[in-house]
């Protein structure tokens, strides 16, 4: 038993030698509690949670036993947990994790969703196509947000935060949002769209701290993620120093820096977060002849590691990247199936890929370089997709 024993003693100052020793305290655990004992979480995209355990003693004390207590999942085909209450989410479904201290035992549910993909089409029938973002082959989507109500024209770019839908729509000059359960021929909740916008040729979008950051003709505008109507901007990067010279197909967001593609320079330029006005970009990045950049398209950071889909392929360089560079890996080649790839999202240890020309997602082992086959890939005629342009997963 672990227990903590309080033994009181007599000095020899507090009476006669031999005196009596008092029985010793017992004190024991009454009740354990695991915090948090709710958990949602979905694979691949959530870092691995951490539980706590906290024991009620019988003094009215409590102590932390997190790292002494033993774990346990009733499912490890969902959850995994390590000795010391770290669990990972592995599969889809619900896992119970019990921490059991001195024969006290408490659980925790966690329950672990798929991510989904959110995918625009411009072709045909334009919308955002969802899928779950572990199917395989030739399967119909989730949901489909798609028809006359809905105003797309030409959407490029989306992203799902706060839970809702912002799209970057190229034709109408706006960017749509929808309630993220939206599905249908169902008009946007509120659409920032006007001449005060200064949206034009916009494509790259993000939305980081509250703010959307949009990438339009030679600028990058900012505005509140609340905004709605014909409102201005709250800031511009804009102005020769900058260096945006056309609309960025690709924007995200790292650590507190801007990442946009450029091109008519065929080059990524980097800018902080807080940016405004005519300023310089931290840094640029450029191929080097014969492995320069065709057309960049979306980009994503993950670990340090900016990818970037390059037309033909995926190029990987190191974030903190400046100047002419090779990238640290390269997939292209005709095993990839890869083929105008204009979106890249990371999950996991896994690479996802739009790519255009071949009308379907591709998957690949997140450090896959070369002419490196995808472990699976979304395509085919249920799947509906017909022109695909970008995608976010969340």
């Amino acid at each position: 038993m672990k227990k903590l024993l309080y033994v009181l003693l007599c000095s020899s100052a507090c009476g006669s030698a031999g005196a009596a020793l008092p029985d010793a305290f017992d004190v024991h655990v009454e009740a354990v509690t695991v915090s948090p004992a709710t958990v949602l979480t979905k694979r691949g995209l959530d870092m691995p949670t951490q539980l706590a355990v906290l024991a009620a003693l019988n003094n009215n004390k409590s102590v932390d036993v997190t790292s002494e207590a033993t774990w346990t999942s009733s499912d490890e085909t969902v959850a995994k947990v390590t000795g010391s209450g770290l669990v990972t989410a592995i599969g889809v479904g619900v896992a119970t994790i019990t921490a059991n201290y001195d024969g006290v035992m408490a659980n925790a549910t966690f329950t672990t969703a798929a991510p989904r993909i959110y995918m625009t089409e411009a072709g045909g029938a334009p919308g955002i196509t969802m899928f779950d973002a572990y199917a395989v082959g030739d399967t119909p989507p989730l949901a489909r947000i798609t028809g006359a109500a809905t105003t797309l024209s030409f959407p490029w770019a989306d992203f799902v935060a706060n839970d809702e839908i912002y799209v970057s729509d190229n034709s109408t000059s706006a960017i749509d949002v929808w309630p993220i359960t939206a599905t249908g021929n169902v008009a946007p909740s509120r659409r920032i769209v006007g001449a005060l916008t200064k949206l034009q040729v916009n494509y790259g979008l993000a939305v980081y701290n509250h703010e959307i950051y949009v990438a339009a003709m030679n600028e990058i505008l900012v505005f509140p993620d609340t905004a709605s109507g014909n409102v201005a901007p709250s800031r511009e990067i804009i102005g020769a120093t900058t260096g945006l010279s056309s609309s960025g197909y690709g924007l995200t967001i790292d650590h507190d820096e801007i990442y946009v593609t450029n091109s008519s320079t065929n080059s990524i330029l980097v800018f902080p977060v807080t940016a405004s006005g005519d300023v310089a970009p931290t840094r640029q990045l450029t191929g080097i002849p014969g492995l320069g950049f065709s057309v960049t398209y979306g980009l994503q950071v993950s670990n340090g590691e900016l990818y970037v889909a390059d037309l033909t392929g995926v190029r990987t360089y190191l974030s903190s990247t400046t100047g002419p560079a090779i990238p640290i890996r390269y997939l292209h080649g005709t095993d990839t199936g890869l083929g105008t790839v204009i979106g890249v999202n990371i999950v996991g240890s896994e690479l996802y890929s739009v790519n255009y020309s071949t009308g379907g997602i591709h998957v690949h082992p997140l450090k896959a370089t070369g002419d490196a086959a995808p472990t699976r890939n979304i395509s085919g005629g249920m799947t509906t997709i017909s022109s695909p342009r970008y995608q976010f997963i969340y």
